[in-house]
C-alpha cells in the first residue's frame, strides 16, 4: 500500500532508489499518517490528503523538538543571567574601590598640601 492506494510496481519503484535511512524515514511518517487514515480515506484524492496529514505529523514532531529545546536552554539561560549579574556585581566593586582609593588618595594629597603650605 503506498499512500492510501494499491502501489503498482510504477509508485513504488522510486523508493528502491532511495538510501536505507531514508526508506526507514518515509516508513516512520506513513506510519505515523495511519493516525488520520478515517480523515484521509474519507476524500477522492486519499493521495493528496495522505501527504497532507503527513505534513501534520512532521510539523507536530518540529513542534516538540522546539519545546523540548527550549527546556533544555532554560538552565543555560538562568546560568548566564546568573553570571552577568555576577559580572556586573564585581565590576562595580572594583570601580567603587577605585573611587574609593582615588578619593582617600586626593585627600591626603590634600592634607600634605596644606600642611606643607603651613610651614
Amino acid at each position: 500500500m503506498f499512500f492510501g492506494k494499491k502501489a503498482n510496481n510504477n509508485d513504488w519503484k522510486w523508493t528502491e532508489l532511495l538510501r536505507e535511512e531514508s526508506k526507514s524515514l518515509l516508513s516512520e511518517v506513513l506510519e505515523k499518517t495511519k493516525l488520520h487514515r478515517a480523515a484521509y480515506t474519507s476524500t477522492d484524492d486519499i493521495r493528496t490528503a495522505q501527504l497532507w496529514c503527513a505534513i501534520i505529523e512532521l510539523k507536530r514532531d518540529i513542534e516538540n523538538l522546539r519545546k523540548d529545546i527550549n527546556n533544555a536552554l532554560e538552565p543555560f539561560k538562568k546560568i548566564i543571567e546568573y553570571g552577568e549579574e555576577e559580572k556586573r556585581k564585581a565590576i562595580e566593586k572594583i570601580i567603587s574601590s577605585l573611587i574609593k582609593e582615588s578619593e582617600e588618595k586626593e585627600k591626603t594629597a590634600k592634607e600634605i598640601t596644606n600642611s606643607l603650605l603651613k610651614i
